[in-house]
């Protein structure tokens, strides 16, 4: 009899509990891999079917690596199947991020609660790092205000060492060598190209060089371009990879009156340092090595062709022996003979010169 007494007020202990709303259900984290600069998604779902009319739930993770995800001012936490219906206020703390959630009748379900999209930073080192939730007792209940004891899971995301693969592509301008008040055409070459999706480039220009154009190269024959001629920047992408190597594009310069002689460097680099402003379709930052372009600018006076400084009948006696190959024009000497700019040296040079000396012309 006694026995019997103690089982009859252990059922009914239960069914006091039970009526009472004080159930635990848990919800599935799991691992996800990762990388360095990628976006991850983790959704936080109840196991059992559980009756809530509002919860507050904590995520931890380790601030310095992974941030919540915002776009256009709002946070990236989608509601789940279990939530649905109802109203969802995320937001961050010094320790990750909160969720919190309430409707104005009890919604008895299984499924997911929420999904949040967390980003990982650039520098991140690899390594297991930990995702914890915590409940808040208060502020999980049924439509009575009732408390519902719910435990969720907890999970892990695996950084890997790096978000670049091990194929890495490179991004040569070509040198050149100019001269001043000129304006030329510069190509730029993708060479190892493991396959490509989009780009964001800045260029970096030399004080006396004017960059006027980004146009395509061959190799871009479709996907969307613009260029940003006041940030010295090009963006470009599409929908799956290009591949293969060629012409990446085509810079336009002109090399201004006031440039210096001598050396001047161009370069180009992912803009703002980020991995992934070279990418694949699958959103994986390519690896790249730039190589920059050296540009040698000379001075002369176009017709100087003896190299004296002045333009006189001396240098049209050397250029007329240049075109019967009684001598041979190298160097600066060879530019300057190329009066009318055309990139040969002939006749037409020798006949604008002797306009200019005669006075039939006042410039060359």
């Amino acid at each position: 009899m006694h026995n019997y007494i103690k089982k009859a007020r252990i059922i009914a202990l239960a069914f006091l509990l039970l009526a009472s709303g004080f159930c635990k259900v848990s919800a599935a984290g799991g691992e996800i891999q990762a990388r360095p600069g990628d976006a991850i998604r983790f959704t936080v779902s109840l196991n059992d079917s559980a009756t809530l009319a509002g919860f507050r739930i904590y995520v931890d993770y380790d601030t310095s690596v992974f941030s919540l995800k915002k776009t256009d001012d709002e946070f990236a936490v989608e509601q789940g199947d279990f939530s649905a219906k109802g109203t969802m206020i995320p937001n961050v703390t010094s320790t990750g991020c909160q969720v919190l959630w309430f409707h104005t009748s009890n919604v008895t379900a299984s499924g997911s609660l929420f999904t949040i999209t967390l980003e990982i930073a650039e520098n991140a080192a690899p390594g297991n790092y930990a995702i914890t939730t915590r409940v808040s007792d208060a502020d999980t209940v049924d439509s009575k205000g009732t408390k519902v004891a719910i435990s969720c899971n907890s999970g892990e995301i695996a950084v890997s060492g790096s978000s670049e693969p091990t194929a890495q592509a490179s991004i040569a301008a070509t040198s050149t060598e100019q001269i001043i008040g000129t304006t030329f055409t510069m190509p730029v070459f993708i060479r190892d190209n493991p396959g490509i999706a989009g780009f964001t480039l800045s260029v970096s220009v030399p004080d006396g060089l004017t960059l006027t154009a980004i146009r395509k190269g061959s190799l871009l024959c479709s996907g969307f371009f613009m260029e940003n001629l006041s940030e010295k920047s090009v963006t470009w992408y599409d929908s799956s990879n290009i591949s293969g190597d060629g012409e990446l594009l085509l810079l336009d310069f002109k090399v201004e009156e006031a440039c210096t002689a001598g050396e001047h460097t161009v370069s180009l680099s992912l803009s703002d340092g980020l991995a992934k402003n070279l990418t694949d379709e699958n959103q994986n930052a390519v690896s790249v090595k730039f190589e920059d372009a050296q540009i040698r600018v000379l001075r002369y006076v176009r017709g100087d062709a003896d190299g004296d400084g002045d333009v006189t009948v001396a240098d049209a006696i050397m250029i007329a022996r240049h075109l019967i190959h009684l001598e041979t024009l190298t160097g600066t000497s060879l530019k300057a003979a190329d009066v009318d700019r055309d990139g040969y040296i002939t006749s037409a040079d020798c006949v604008r010169l002797a306009r200019y000396l005669s006075e039939l012309v006042e410039t060359l």
